[in-house]
């Protein structure tokens, strides 16, 4: 468990899997696709031969804003052909002296391209094991 490493990742092309939203926390699964310093590289258990990470959970808490913007697409006669893109958004106004945290990738083995902006007062990094789900 890494506390406030924001600065340590990049997820800004990740293959998401699930999130929950509960009692403004936010929690977001990251399949791969995640590039992270060297300095913290080493404590994950999934390493890509590209050189990303994943098998994590991104835990945002004390959430204000969540907005999960989905954009699916299909690819037909080699051709990329996209719909119109779904939005969730939760807010929660009770929460102050939040950061912004913006996420994007792919969602699992959807077709489907996200976006995700989070205003929240506190990241944590949960790192799991193999045998973790």
């Amino acid at each position: 468990i890494l506390e406030n490493c924001w600065e340590c990742i990049a997820a800004n092309d990740c293959d998401f899997g699930g999130y929950t939203i509960e009692n403004s926390r936010v929690k977001i699964y990251v399949n791969g696709g995640m590039d992270v310093d060297k300095d913290i590289k080493h404590h994950f258990s999934k390493k890509q031969d590209n050189g990303y990470v994943g098998h994590c959970m991104l835990i945002f808490d004390g959430v204000s804003v969540f907005n999960f913007d989905v954009f699916p697409y299909k690819i037909e006669n080699d051709k990329l052909l996209t719909s119109d893109s779904k939005t969730l958004r939760y807010i929660n106004n009770s929460n102050i002296n939040t950061t912004a945290f913006y996420l994007s990738g792919g969602l699992g083995n959807l077709f489907a391209y996200v976006d995700m902006t989070i205003e929240a007062q506190k990241f944590t990094l949960v790192i799991l094991d193999d045998n973790e789900n």
